[in-house]
């Protein structure tokens, strides 16, 4: 394999994320395109229960270590659509960005996806910033919005967890040979 600069590696990263996301955005339009009003609800719904622990919504936990909040949603249309949606205050909502990513995964979006078709979705998490505890909390908070969604939509939704371990860990082995010490730096 012929060696690759920094900069090599970096722009082919940048290429590979801009085709993931246009990918992503085709997938989510289809999925728009082909829910009922009511699974719709469900879809937009589902992030913000995640993004807050309130009383008021399911998935509530009576601790305050409970881990919650995406991060940037803030910024997203489902935040905005959310504040409408249930009338609340952005001031009421605790700042937290516990989970680093949601996405959605499986046939969602897809040629396979039909009326039926669950809403998997991976749930992403730093190690590094949770506490054991707090990663329990989050597992009941998404087991109490899958049982929700269940319950009043009648539509199976499913959790799975992926933890940010460190950098070394997760990035290829070959390419952190291939930079040395400035990505390691970096992580």
């Amino acid at each position: 394999m012929p060696s690759m600069s920094l900069e090599s590696i970096a722009r082919t990263i940048s290429e590979r994320r801009e085709a993931f996301l246009s990918y992503n955005t085709l997938r989510l339009r289809e999925l728009i395109r082909y829910l009922s009003p009511k699974k719709f609800e469900l879809f937009h719904t589902i992030p913000f229960l995640l993004h807050v622990n309130l009383p008021e919504f399911p998935g509530y936990l009576d601790d305050s270590s409970c881990a919650h909040g995406i991060y940037m949603f803030n910024r997203s249309g489902f935040w905005r659509h959310a504040l409408k949606q249930f009338r609340i205050h952005e001031d009421k909502v605790k700042k937290r960005q516990d989970i680093q990513g949601i996405y959605l995964m499986g046939s969602a979006g897809t040629i396979g996806q039909t009326e039926h078709s669950d809403f998997d979705y991976w749930l992403i998490t730093d190690k590094s910033t949770l506490t054991a505890r707090q990663r329990s909390l989050l597992i009941q908070k998404a087991a109490a919005v899958e049982k929700w969604s269940q319950t009043k939509y009648n539509h199976k939704v499913k959790f799975f967890f992926l933890m940010l371990i460190n950098c070394e860990k997760t990035i290829s082995p070959l390419l952190i040979r291939k930079v040395r010490g400035p990505l390691k730096k970096r992580c």
